[in-house]
């Protein structure tokens, strides 16, 4: 009788559950049709994406227009040149007619070479001065003295280019000390 009436419950259960099932199936089908999330979430994502490729686009764009080079198609050129190597020549010739040897620098006898970089902008002004390598007693601060009265005389370079547009290119300087042989 034990047999029998574990039959009789499993058969129940069986019965209990598939009716459910088929009612819940059936309200399902009685249901009006609900658009899937994921057909959604497909649409706004590519909406998304338009819409960041747009802002990633102008970001980049406004990163390169404000972008510094070392090296360009064409580097900037001092007034009057059109070649890199007249442009050092009067570099040099703006710098000797320019730098006075710092007194301090005289004394100790101070040689050697300060390295200045500086960023010629789209303008053609020269700006943001900085001594990469100093010898000391003065010597760097009067280097800078020197790249600085190129803005104060107004002196406008031809600027770098890249693609034909004009971009701000960082510049290196040596400005050399030496005392002249009858002096040390």
């Amino acid at each position: 009788m034990d047999k029998f009436l574990k039959s009789i419950f499993f058969l129940y259960l069986f019965t209990t559950l598939t009716a459910c099932n088929s009612k819940q199936s059936e309200s399902k089908k009685n249901q009006p049709a609900q658009p899937e999330i994921t057909d959604t979430a497909a649409i706004d994502s590519t909406a998304f994406q338009d819409s960041t490729k747009i802002k990633v686009t102008q970001k980049t764009k406004e990163k390169e227009d404000n972008k510094t080079y070392s090296i360009t198609e064409e580097m900037p050129y001092f007034p009057g040149c059109s070649d890199n190597e007249c442009s050092k020549k009067e570099i040099k010739k703006f710098i000797e007619e320019h730098l006075k040897y710092p007194a301090l620098a005289k004394e100790k006898g101070t040689e050697g070479v300060v390295l200045l970089s500086f960023i010629v902008q789209k303008n053609g002004t020269v700006q943001s001065i900085k001594i990469l390598k100093d010898i000391g007693d003065g010597c760097g601060e009067e280097a800078v003295k020197v790249v600085q009265l190129m803005t104060e005389k107004k002196i406008i370079w031809t600027p770098g280019k890249k693609k034909g547009k004009p971009v701000k290119v960082k510049y290196h300087l040596p400005v050399r000390f030496k005392l002249p042989t009858d002096s040390r």
